[in-house]
């Protein structure tokens, strides 16, 4: 009795732990931002010459929050991070992820 009850709760966390983020994985396709795209995104700014946190400023984003995105600490899945990744073209907007077209790396810079 207790063998059976220890083997079926190790089959247990094995599914949860293993086995079911796979299966989410295959079934929510999730975006990630590219790193060559976030380095491209960056040495635009260091062209143009323009500071980040002034750009963040200008838009009305946290600075902070801006340096998490474009240094991939920040996922941008939703929120201000997504619509920071939106704002400097790192994502395609709503309209045309739907319409299934595709954005420059740094259209929104």
């Amino acid at each position: 009795m207790c063998l059976r009850f220890f083997i079926r709760r190790c089959l247990r966390l094995f599914i949860i732990r293993f086995l079911l983020p796979k299966i989410f994985a295959k079934l929510i396709k999730v975006e990630e931002i590219n790193p060559v795209n976030l380095a491209h995104v960056k040495h635009q700014f260091y062209v143009r010459g323009e500071e980040i946190s002034g750009w963040a400023l200008a838009h009305g984003f946290s600075a902070a929050m801006v340096y998490s995105v474009l240094n991939g600490r920040c996922k941008a899945r939703r929120g201000q991070a997504h619509r920071i990744a939106v704002a400097l073209g790192l994502k395609e907007t709503p309209e045309e992820a739907g319409a299934g077209t595709s954005t420059d790396a740094a259209g929104g810079v």
